[in-house]
C-alpha cells in the first residue's frame, strides 16, 4: 500500500511539472526574472516580482499597456509583442526604467491623433527590430492627417540601430536626450523620420528613408553629425504629398543649432534637398542630392551664419544654392550639373 501510494506521488508531480514546462517556465536567479515559451503572459504580474524581467522568444498578443517602472530592467529579446487589438489607446509601451528590445517585433494599429508606441523617460535601447504600423493613416487625397509615433523619448539615453520602421507618421522623436548613435535603420512610409530636439553630441548615420515625405531628419542642437544617410522619395507622389505637412517635402533640416556636420548623405527627390535655419558653424560637405524628373529644389541657408558649404554635388535642382539674410559664408568645389546657380 505504501509502495503503491509513492507511485501515486511520483507520477503526480511528474505530471504537475511537465504541465508547467509546457505553458511557460519562470526562473529566478539573483532577483532575475525569466519568462520563456509560447503562452500568454500577464505582465503586470511579472514585473510585480522583479526587477529584472526577461522575455524570450515569446508571442504575445497584448491587450492592455505594457508598463516597465523605474526600478525595472526589462530585455524583450527574440519575441512579438502584438497590441494590434488596442487601437484607440494613447500608449503601447511606457518605459520610466531600463527597456530593451532585441532582435523583435512591435506590430500596432494606433487609430488615434498623438498616440506613441513607445513613450519613453528612462533608458531606451531598440536593436535589430522592426516596428509596423497596420496602415498609414495620411489620407492625400482629403488632406487628413493622423499623428502616430513609433518611439518618444524624452532625457536619459536612447540607442536605436539596425531597424526597421514602416507606416508611422512620426517614426522617432526624441527630446534632451543623450545618444551614441542612431544608426543602420530604415524607414518606410514615414513622413517624419527622426526628430531631435535640444539634444547634443548625437551622430545619425547610415540611416535609409523611403517616403519621408515630410522631413527626413530634423535636428535641433549642439555639435551633431549627419553622414551617409539614404533619403529617396517617389517622385510622383512627392508632387501630390509635398505640402500636406506645412511645407514642401524636406530631407534634411537644422535649425536653431550649432556646430552641425551634415557630410556624404544621398537625397533624391525632394523641394528642399538641406535646409539651414537660425543656425550657426554648420558645415555641408561632399553630399550628393539629385532628382529623377525635371528640376526642383536647392540647398538653402537663411537667417544663418559661419556656414561651409563645399564638395557637393547638385543635379536637377532649381536654385541649386540659395542663401538668405546669411553671413560669413564659404562656397567652395561645389559641382552644379544640370541646375541654375
Amino acid at each position: 500500500m505504501e509502495k503503491k501510494a509513492i507511485l501515486l506521488l511520483s507520477l503526480l508531480i511528474i505530471l504537475l511539472l511537465n504541465s508547467n514546462s509546457t505553458n511557460m517556465s519562470i526562473n529566478h536567479v539573483q532577483n532575475s526574472l525569466k519568462i520563456s515559451g509560447k503562452s500568454a503572459i500577464k505582465l503586470e504580474i511579472a514585473s510585480a516580482a522583479s526587477n529584472h524581467i526577461q522575455i524570450i522568444g515569446k508571442t504575445i498578443v497584448m491587450n492592455k499597456t505594457f508598463v516597465v517602472n523605474n526600478t525595472d530592467y526589462v530585455e524583450i529579446i527574440n519575441s512579438t509583442l502584438d497590441f494590434s487589438n488596442l487601437t484607440t489607446v494613447s500608449t503601447l509601451i511606457e518605459n520610466y526604467g531600463t527597456l530593451i528590445i532585441n532582435n523583435s517585433h512591435i506590430i500596432s494599429n494606433l487609430n488615434q491623433s498623438y498616440a506613441e508606441v513607445i513613450s519613453s523617460t528612462g533608458n531606451l535601447t531598440v536593436i535589430k527590430s522592426t516596428f509596423q504600423n497596420k496602415k498609414l493613416l495620411v489620407d492625400f487625397e482629403k488632406r487628413n492627417v493622423t499623428f502616430i509615433k513609433a518611439i518618444y523619448q524624452s532625457t536619459h539615453c536612447i540607442n536605436l540601430h539596425n531597424n526597421y520602421f514602416e507606416n508611422y507618421t512620426s517614426a522617432v522623436e526624441i527630446w534632451s536626450s543623450n545618444i551614441e548613435k542612431i544608426h543602420n535603420n530604415t524607414f518606410v512610409n514615414c513622413p517624419f523620420g527622426i526628430s531631435l530636439f535640444d539634444t547634443n553630441n548625437a551622430t545619425i548615420e547610415n540611416n535609409m528613408f523611403m517616403n519621408s515625405c515630410a522631413v527626413g531628419i530634423s535636428v535641433k542642437g549642439e555639435l551633431i553629425t549627419i553622414k551617409n544617410n539614404y533619403i529617396y522619395n517617389n517622385r510622383n507622389l512627392l508632387l501630390t504629398q509635398s505640402d500636406l505637412f506645412g511645407n514642401p517635402t524636406q530631407g534634411i533640416v537644422v535649425q536653431g543649432s550649432s556646430y552641425i556636420h551634415v557630410i556624404n548623405n544621398t537625397i533624391i527627390n525632394t523641394f528642399k534637398c538641406i535646409a539651414i535655419f537660425n543656425s550657426n558653424n554648420t558645415y555641408v560637405e561632399s553630399n550628393e542630392i539629385d532628382t529623377t524628373g525635371p528640376k526642383e529644389g536647392e540647398i538653402q541657408a537663411q537667417s544663418s551664419n559661419y556656414l561651409i558649404f563645399r564638395n557637393n554635388i547638385i543635379k536637377n535642382q532649381w536654385d541649386s544654392i540659395e542663401i538668405y539674410n546669411s553671413r560669413h559664408l564659404l562656397i567652395e568645389r561645389n559641382n552644379i550639373i544640370n541646375g541654375n546657380t
